[in-house]
């Protein structure tokens, strides 16, 4: 494994990232990006990211918005690459999947995975108002990755064979999930409710819609 450079062109949204030899001019770039192995054992491992400026200055601009941090981590079986932001307001957010890939022991693309943290980062800036209501709605997508409705129903009925005390821990499980995915929504739509731009009435109209299709799912026969 070796690290790997990157030279970036940036304007605004709009980002071209060229792939770098150790011994390439770097002058006619506004940021480089610099992918080093930090650590690896046993097919395990971390490369960090670092983007700077011609003066040395971590992170770089997108739009309003700034990458702050980066890396892709590596398994034995899997890889995935991270970025972190910052919005206009200074708010961060969490941890951000910009894609996934096979694993040390299939070999994995570092520079493609590289490229894929400038694409999210495009991503993010069109997509979320803020690093508030990016939070909440990753975390509330993430969550719906969780429930599976049909697979629910199958278990309820199985369960209704079982005793009483299996039945009722069974339902308080279930609903203590759907309980805390509704909470979820209600804290993104408490975040995009009084927004007036037009990605932000998107973000409300596409998680409502997920959210009630859940219960009609659940409610459904």
């Amino acid at each position: 494994m070796k690290d790997y450079f990157f030279g970036i062109k940036c304007n605004g949204v709009s980002i071209a990232v060229t792939q770098l030899s150790i011994s390439d001019d770097r002058s006619a770039y506004d940021y480089i990006c610099n992918v080093t192995l930090a650590q690896t054992w046993n097919g395990n491992g971390t490369y960090e990211i670092s983007i700077v400026n011609k003066d040395n200055i971590q992170g770089m601009p997108v739009s309003d918005w700034r990458i702050t941090k980066a890396c892709i981590r590596y398994w034995w079986g899997d890889s995935v690459a991270i970025l972190k932001m910052e919005d206009a307001q200074g708010n961060e957010t969490s941890e951000i999947v910009a894609t996934t890939d096979r694993g040390s022991a299939s070999s994995f693309d570092v520079p493609n995975m590289t490229r894929t943290i400038f694409t999210k980062a495009q991503q993010i800036v069109r997509d979320y108002p803020n690093a508030k209501v990016c939070n909440a709605v990753m975390e509330l997508q993430e969550s719906q990755k969780n429930i599976n409705v049909p697979y629910l129903k199958d278990r309820y009925k199985d369960k209704l064979k079982e005793s009483d005390i299996d039945f009722i821990e069974f339902i308080e499980s279930e609903l203590s999930q759907i309980s805390k995915h509704l909470k979820l929504y209600m804290q993104a739509k408490k975040l995009l409710i009084d927004l007036e731009d037009e990605r932000s009435k998107l973000l409300l109209k596409n998680i409502t819609t997920d959210c009630r299709n859940i219960l009609n799912q659940l409610l459904s026969e």
